[in-house]
């Protein structure tokens, strides 16, 4: 991915999306940055300007959309994320604490998500710095920005980013070190942490799928760092983890076992984001699991297949999706392992497609409860 960064935002925030471009631009020196309505970013076009957008929108490899209740009554913000989506540009959305996503129609629904918020920020603009090839640097133009944007954010203040990763501590026959962890490098109890913008749904989706991939193909030998950067990265900064500091380890299991520690201080409100990683990671499993049977030909699929399932079905159990719903999923995934001749691969599509929309609804749910 290049560095040619859109930024969809209403007339209504045109001072928040002002400050994340320039943050962006800040953070990432090198990259283009446009926006919608922002002052020096307004795409060129003379009295063209609808040609110049899309122009922009089309040139863009991220489009980034600043979701609030102001951009989902404005027809300017779904017109640019629909066009972006029907041209098959990446799409992402930063989704305000305390806004709604229901309005969301189908193409949003299925674009990555994250929360707004200053960690969740930081990682994304250092994830898109890797992705381009560039450097991400937190200066005192990004910091003096992001203390604009987050004035009761205290990660500032410290030496290192967020939540750094100290010496290893170890517990009961562990060799793995312990997150989150403080600068002191003790393990910080859920009703200590400071207040963040915790994963949505979707994201918690992707980013359990995405580094169950990574996972399944880890005999490849390969570096996973870079795919992991946005769906995984800032799923963990979203928790209150320092992704740039164990991106460093590049270690798969401690990766796994810090989003596991994340995901264990949850409290019983924020178990949502704990069930619907492990639906997204077990998921990826299955469908591994059904691509290595289609190439290989092998009727073997035994523990593996039925230990994803049953934990499956537990998160689904967990985060309150019905039986009905679950049974559908267990019929279309379980078809991908019967007999040759009646298998519909199809199914991987439409369980991925029906998982992803679970995602959606359970986001909307939280967003109005909180509301």
């Amino acid at each position: 991915m290049g560095g040619r960064i859109f930024i969809s935002h209403s007339t209504a925030d045109s001072q928040l999306g002002c400050l994340i471009v320039e943050f962006l631009q800040a953070m990432i020196e090198e990259a283009q940055v446009a926006g919608s309505s922002l002052p020096g970013h307004v795409p060129e076009g003379g009295e063209d300007s609808l040609a110049a957008l899309k122009g922009r929108l089309a040139e863009a490899d991220v489009v980034i959309g600043v979701i609030t209740p102001q951009a989902l009554a404005s027809g300017e913000v779904p017109f640019q994320l629909g066009a972006a989506w029907s041209l098959g540009t990446r799409l992402l959305l930063l989704l305000e604490p305390d806004g709604s996503s229901s309005e969301l129609y189908l193409p949003m629904g299925h674009a990555e998500t994250l929360v707004l918020g200053p960690e969740a920020l930081i990682e994304l603009a250092r994830s898109l710095a890797q992705s381009a090839g560039l450097r991400a640097d937190m200066g005192a133009a990004a910091r003096d920005l992001l203390a604009r944007l987050f004035p009761d954010y205290a990660g500032l203040d410290r030496e290192s980013s967020e939540h750094p990763v100290a010496q290893p501590r170890t517990e009961s026959g562990s060799t793995q070190p312990v997150w989150p962890v403080n600068e002191n490098g003790e393990q910080v109890a859920p009703s200590n942490r400071p207040p963040r913008a915790l994963p949505s749904c979707s994201a918690s989706l992707q980013a359990g799928r995405a580094v169950s991939d990574c996972v399944f193909h880890r005999q490849d030998g390969e570096h996973f760092a870079d795919e992991l950067d946005l769906p995984f990265g800032v799923f963990l900064a979203g928790l209150g983890a320092d992704w740039s500091a164990l991106r460093e380890i590049d270690d798969l299991d401690v990766w796994v076992e810090a989003a596991e520690n994340l995901l264990g201080g949850l409290g019983p409100s924020e178990n949502h984001v704990r069930y619907f990683y492990e639906i997204g990671f077990q998921l990826s499993t299955l469908i591994n699991l059904a691509n290595s049977e289609r190439e290989n030909g092998s009727g073997e699929l035994g523990e593996l297949w039925e230990s994803a399932w049953t934990a499956l079905r537990e998160a689904a159990q967990g985060a309150t999706i019905p039986e009905q719903t679950v049974e559908e999923l267990r019929s279309m995934l379980e078809n991908l392992s019967g007999p040759s001749q009646a298998r519909d691969f199809a199914n991987l599509g439409r369980v991925q497609e029906r998982v992803g929309a679970l995602a959606a609804e359970a986001d909307a749910a939280t967003l109005a409860a909180s509301a």
